[in-house]
This record gives structure tokens, C-alpha cells and sequence, in this order.
């Protein structure tokens, strides 16, 4: 009779069924951050990929014209002037023809930026930003500092100074040819990414466009300084995790630690560090966010 008690009984009791509910909800907050983690590395590794396949662009340019693309020329970023080294000749022909697109670019956008938000994620080295389009303390003419990047652009009095990778004295692994920039909260206004990745329309001068297709550093910033918040405008943010990825000269890329000591990222960027106009502070010692 126990027996056939047991066998009539159908389903599960309300108990069970919230256990069974209380299991699952564990087992998906335990899964969550994986899966999370998971999609933010495979994003991470298309930025990655996307910086390579810009940096052998620019590194083929290299090759072809004996120097560093422009920072902006003729009104385009130096985006534009790669394009057919990226394999995107008919795009290149239809920005010479002054048709511009008004569609984003994937090769020029992170996938953990704004995707939807048109304007790139990637930007370029080029330089100290002290240098102004009107005569500060002669920085205008201070071809140190004009030379303090890789992309170039025209300095003073007709004055310019073309970067090739054999002028790279630190190294090309040693030295930043491309990073991303994205629009994160926090940054200054005037460093955010262009919201036209190829026109200096929207820009009242050469400088403020540069500092929107480009990463900078001053002479201005404290060369003990090892804070990010004494140099949040400076140092470029991205959507990633504690990290920025960077392209390095000689076509590297890697996550570069958004807490490197400021005279470090000054030295990544500079591709002479004695000749570039700013001076180190050599009592700073080992920087333990870079390695």
C-alpha cells in the first residue's frame, strides 16, 4: 500500500521546484562573469586585431612615401591617407574625389567603444602638444618638439618635421605609432576622437584637430607625476579593463597599463627621448605599471 501511495505521485512539490529555481539562479550568477569576461576578451582581441592591420598600414606607407603620414593634410586625418594601404582603394578614390561617406569605418572603431557614435577609436602619435599655430615661447619653432612625435605636420614658418622609422633612436618596440582613445567619461572635451575622421571642418585650427585625431603630451605636466588624475587629459582611455591598447613602431600591440608613470608614456612616445624638449626626472626609478 506505501508503495502504491508513492507511484500515484505526480510532479513536484512547491519546495522542490524553489530549490531547483535557487540552484539555477547560483549556477547563472557563477556563470555570468564568466561569459562576461569572455565577450570582453574576444572584444579586446578584435581591437587588437584591428590596431595590427592599421599599423601595417602604416608601416607600408612608411615604405612607400619615406615618412610618417601627416597628422591632418589638405583638410584629412591620416586615416584617410592610409586607406589604400588598408586594402580600401575604392573608398580612397572616393575621398579624393571630396565624396565623403557618411558611414563609420569598422577598421577605425573598437568594438568596446561607441560603435553607434560616428567617429574613430583609434588616433595617432603625434607629439607634444605645447606647440600652438601662433608663437609661444618659440615653441613653434622648436623643431624638438615638433619632432617629439610620428606623425608630423607643418610647425612654423613653412617649417616640417618628417619622422621615418630610422630616425626612431628608442626603438620601434619602444615607441607608440597608434592608440585607441575612446569616448569615455572624464576625459577632456578637446581629446575626445573626432566625430569625422576625415576633415578638419569642425576644428577653428591645426591644433585643436590634431589633438582630436591624435594622442599628445605637454611640457605643462609635472614630470614626477604618477597619478592618472594628474594626467587624465593627456593619456588616452579606452572601454577596456585597466588597460589601453597600443601599436608599437615596429608593428607590436599590447594592453600598455592605464596607470604608467607620465614621464613613461612621454618616453613611449617621444622616438628620441634626449631630443625631444622635455626633461626626465631620473630620481623616478623603475616604473612598476609598465613592464
Amino acid at each position: 500500500m506505501l508503495r502504491e501511495k508513492y507511484a500515484a505521485r505526480k510532479g513536484f512539490t512547491l519546495v522542490e521546484l524553489l530549490v531547483v529555481i535557487a540552484i539555477i539562479g547560483i549556477m547563472m550568477g557563477l556563470l555570468m562573469p564568466a561569459v562576461m569576461n569572455a565577450r570582453s576578451s574576444a572584444r579586446m582581441a578584435s581591437c587588437i586585431n584591428r590596431q595590427e592591420n592599421l599599423a601595417k598600414a602604416v608601416i607600408q606607407y612608411e615604405l612607400n612615401k619615406q615618412h610618417y603620414p601627416y597628422s591632418m593634410r589638405n583638410g584629412y586625418s591620416w586615416h584617410a591617407q592610409i586607406l589604400d594601404e588598408l586594402g580600401l582603394a575604392k573608398l580612397a578614390n572616393t575621398v579624393a574625389e571630396g565624396n565623403i561617406p557618411s558611414t563609420n569605418q569598422p577598421e577605425f572603431k573598437c568594438p568596446s567603444g561607441d560603435a553607434t557614435t560616428q567617429g574613430i577609436s583609434y588616433v595617432a602619435n603625434v607629439g607634444c602638444d605645447t606647440i600652438t599655430t601662433s608663437s609661444v615661447n618659440g615653441d613653434i619653432n622648436n623643431t624638438k618638439l615638433c619632432a617629439s612625435g610620428l606623425f608630423f605636420y607643418y610647425c612654423g614658418k613653412g617649417k616640417s618635421v618628417k619622422k621615418t622609422a630610422s630616425s626612431i633612436v628608442d626603438g620601434t618596440s619602444q615607441t607608440i605609432l597608434l592608440s585607441e582613445n575612446t569616448k569615455k567619461t572624464g576625459i577632456t572635451d578637446a581629446y575626445k576622437p573626432s566625430d569625422y575622421w576625415w576633415t578638419t571642418t569642425n576644428y577653428s585650427n591645426e591644433a585643436e584637430s590634431r589633438r582630436h585625431v591624435g594622442i599628445t603630451w605637454s611640457t605643462g605636466i609635472s614630470n614626477s607625476a604618477t597619478t592618472p588624475s594628474q594626467y587624465l587629459p593627456y593619456f588616452p582611455r579606452s572601454q577596456h579593463s585597466k588597460v589601453n591598447v597600443m601599436a608599437f613602431a615596429d608593428g607590436s600591440v599590447k594592453g600598455v597599463n592605464n596607470n604608467i608613470y607620465y614621464q613613461t608614456y612621454v618616453g613611449l612616445m617621444a622616438p628620441n627621448d634626449n631630443k625631444c624638449g622635455y626633461t626626465f626626472n631620473t630620481n623616478m626609478g623603475v616604473d612598476p605599471n609598465y613592464q
